[in-house]
């Protein structure tokens, strides 16, 4: 089974430019990365492997060769295949524009996942890339950056898109915000007996809009946001840790192990023992990923290799 669960934790991911401000591209093997959001525009291509994508809530089944776009401050998270998926990012801030196209403030691209000329645009995303690990002296940042000017130009003429209105903006805005409270609020108290009564105090909110909105936003319901945040971090601490089940079913934030045992009966048809014993990265393993997202960003040198194989 490549993917289990829903959303679990948010995190804010601050971009860093390391060539041309306010774009950066790197390839990256995931097997696990938290929902997370940044202000960024992203392009996304899948280099190989299967994976599930949700991007507020609703999943998505993304395999090699899929293209995808995300808009500034939507929250998602990915799943790839145990070994991990690998995939090239392309990130890049509307000030990258602030003068010659300042409408990009208000562009929200219409499609997650790119259908209709795919093959055109992997193309061009790749020898993009190519050319931004290869810059040196001899290829400057203005000849890369001139080739993401006609990447860029490309994927806005094949991709439906429109630009906000102010009243649309304003919206956008405070939608964004109010996600961004839920899920800080159930992060920061999963462990403890959290209701739904709670955020909805908090929002001066009905119970029943308060349940509605999470609905619409993320596809699902509070409770079964908690159970799958508690379900995760379950996981992540039976792959990098040999602290005992019990432990691990109150550190996650079950109030009785027996509901650790029947999630993991539901979701993978596996004991968490079982789970622990096809999983677990000992302190010695030299393959072990990222504590909390389980992922490796490539080097310059293996992008490279990567790239012109």
């Amino acid at each position: 089974m490549i993917f289990e669960g829903q959303i679990m934790h948010e995190e804010y991911e601050l971009i860093q430019y390391p060539l041309i401000s306010y774009l950066n591209v790197f390839i990256n093997r995931i097997v696990y990365r938290r929902p997370h959001r940044h202000d960024e525009f992203e392009f996304c291509l899948c280099l190989a492997g299967e994976s599930r994508w949700l991007i507020f809530g609703q999943p998505y089944q993304i395999n090699s060769g899929d293209f995808l776009i995300l808009n500034p401050s939507e929250l998602h998270e990915i799943r790839g295949e145990e070994l991990g998926s690998t995939f090239l990012f392309v990130q890049f801030s509307s000030l990258l524009f602030s003068t010659s196209f300042p409408e990009i403030k208000n562009l929200i691209f219409d499609q997650n996942i790119i259908e209709d000329n795919k093959t055109h645009l992997n193309s061009s995303l790749l020898e993009f890339a190519k050319q931004y690990f290869m810059s040196s002296q001899d290829k400057p940042a203005l000849t890369v950056m001139s080739q993401f000017l006609d990447l860029f130009d490309k994927i806005l003429e094949a991709v439906p898109h429109h630009y906000m209105n102010s009243k649309e903006q304003n919206s956008y805005d405070f939608r964004m915000g109010r996600i961004r409270r839920l899920v800080d609020f159930i992060e920061k108290n999963y462990k403890q007996n959290i209701t739904l009564k709670s955020f909805a105090e908090q929002e001066n909110l009905s119970l029943s809009y308060a349940s509605r909105f999470i609905r619409e936003n993320l596809n699902m319901s509070f409770q079964d946001y908690v159970r799958e945040l508690r379900f995760n971090e379950a996981k992540k601490l039976l792959r990098n840790t040999d602290i005992s089940i019990s432990e691990i079913s109150f550190e996650a934030g079950f109030s009785d192990p027996r509901y650790l045992n029947e999630i993991f009966e539901k979701n993978l048809n596996m004991k968490p023992s079982e789970y622990r014993n096809q999983n677990f990265f000992s302190k010695e393993s030299t393959n072990k990923l990222d504590y909390v997202n389980d992922e490796h960003i490539f080097t310059r040198e293996e992008s490279i290799n990567l790239l012109t194989s």
